[in-house]
């Protein structure tokens, strides 16, 4: 009997070691599932249709992995509601955590309680952490054909309210929380030959810098709330420190259920999940997001998934989106230029908007690979006009970019695309455009007023990360 019963244990630690495993597929992706605000109620018969969206959810999207982030079981009896999602989710073999929310503490159980009895579920996976909160953990997913860190996944505990009422309502992220963040991403780091991996964050309570998405043009997705983002009126700190250790592409919160748009701030990601639960308020369809990591690089898909629809789709870094029926797409030129580079025109004058340069003298002709002002024969007082092709080489939405000193105009098949026009000092505009696969005219117009002087022009597509626009893309008759 006591040999059955050490058969039986090795065979528990085995299966616990498989379910804590996270791997990228044969194919380099992993699959994420975000459900958040269930509000289940274990005594309401319509809280149970929440349990019928995440099943079928979970059928139509088959991730390799589950969050749940915060304001999960919020009455009592809620040892009964957290048995409830625990029973729900067994059958479909998928490993899974949560985060806590600012709900998730208000009723019979502790946070603490609440931990020591998931910790025993069926493929829930979790660590309850040595810093402030409950659930402060790292779970790296490994390479698809190496026992080695490809990604990581961190998870973090918001906490819910604080006690005076002059530092507002919602809690902070705290500081000993992020030195763990930041020493954890460190070690991973040191461990993957000091360069920094994939990674994404989960937790309930948004930024405050989730304020700024309002000013992301690429923004996609519902931005339904009226009384704006409900983050703690303190900042912690945490964005600061993702943008400084450069791993985290992304941010995604819960809280706010009649918001689940993505957009970009200081080159991270910070993302919204859709409300999930049948008795929480909100007017959105209920649902999950989507993530989908890929491997060795730097970049996700996203979408919102309900059990009748797909939407939102979007990609980072290059903040786009698939190309819809209706979308207006440039038709390619039909000429095939085999030139590379673009020709320039170089004058001389003083101009304070683009439309001035006409009446510049023109001082020389030539080409380059790249658009660039080196040929300019003095400080200040001159401008250029560059023109060719650009290759699209699929047929997708391009963002192009312009950092300049002074003004700069990128026009696309005779479109201005891109105005960064005017006297100024160095600044970045940018502008998104679908263009039929094949060549497009372009025509750059740029000219120095006086004191600095910079230009630089680039593009990025779903499948293209951002860069300088250079000889591959360029082209002229």
């Amino acid at each position: 009997m006591k040999k059955l019963t050490f058969v039986f244990i090795l065979i528990g630690t085995f299966l616990q070691a498989q379910i804590n495993t996270l791997r990228f597929d044969e194919q380099g992706e992993f699959k994420i599932l975000q459900f958040t605000d269930t509000h289940h109620n274990p005594t309401s018969k319509t809280s149970f249709e929440t349990f019928e969206t995440m099943k079928a959810v979970i059928i139509k999207e088959n991730p390799d992995f589950i969050v749940l982030t915060g304001d999960i079981i919020t009455a009592n009896p809620a040892l009964d509601g957290w048995n409830q999602l625990a029973e729900v989710l067994a059958p479909f073999e998928i490993p899974w955590t949560v985060t806590f929310g600012n709900h998730d503490e208000e009723h019979d159980l502790s946070k603490e309680d609440i931990y020591q009895t998931l910790r025993k579920k069926p493929y829930f996976i979790g660590e309850k952490g040595e810093v402030s909160g409950v659930l402060n953990f790292a779970q790296p997913i490994l390479s698809h054909n190496e026992n080695k860190a490809a990604a990581v996944l961190y998870f973090v505990d918001s906490h819910d309210y604080v006690k005076n009422p002059m530092l507002g309502t919602y809690d902070w992220i705290k500081q000993d929380q992020i030195a763990w963040y930041q020493s954890t991403s460190n070690q991973y780091k040191l461990n993957n030959g000091n360069k920094v991996l994939p990674s994404v964050m989960f937790f309930h309570i948004p930024l405050k810098e989730y304020d700024y998405i309002d000013m992301d043009s690429k923004k996609v997705g519902e931005k339904r709330e009226t009384d704006g983002v409900a983050s703690s009126e303190i900042n912690s700190g945490l964005f600061a420190a993702i943008a400084t250790q450069k791993d985290v592409m992304g941010v995604f919160v819960g809280h706010d259920h009649d918001d689940n748009y993505i957009g970009v701030y200081k080159n991270v990601a910070l993302a919204f999940g859709n409300v999930t639960g049948t008795d929480a308020y909100g007017t959105l369809e209920r649902g999950g997001r989507v993530i989908t990591l890929k491997e060795n690089q730097f970049s996700f898909s996203t979408h919102i998934s309900t059990p009748k629809k797909t939407d939102f789709e979007y990609y980072y870094p290059a903040g786009l989106s698939p190309i819809k029926e209706d979308t207006k797409v440039l038709k390619a030129q039909n000429i095939t230029p085999k030139n590379r580079g673009l020709a320039y025109t170089y004058y001389e004058g003083n101009a304070e908007k683009v439309a001035d340069i006409k009446n510049l003298k023109a001082k020389k002709t030539g080409v380059v690979s790249t658009i660039h002002i080196d040929e300019a024969e003095q400080e200040d007082h001159y401008a250029f006009q560059f023109s060719g092709y650009f290759y699209a080489p699929e047929t997708a939405y391009y963002n192009f970019y312009i950092y300049s000193d002074d003004g700069a105009v990128l026009s696309i098949d005779n479109q201005v695309i891109v105005d960064n026009d005017g006297g100024h000092s160095a600044r970045r505009r940018e502008n998104k455009v679908a263009l039929e696969k094949g060549f497009h005219k372009l025509n750059l117009a740029y000219f120095e007023d006086y004191m600095g002087q910079v230009l630089e022009v680039g593009f990025s597509s779903i499948s293209i990360a951002e860069q300088v626009l250079d000889s591959e893309n360029l082209f002229r008759d």
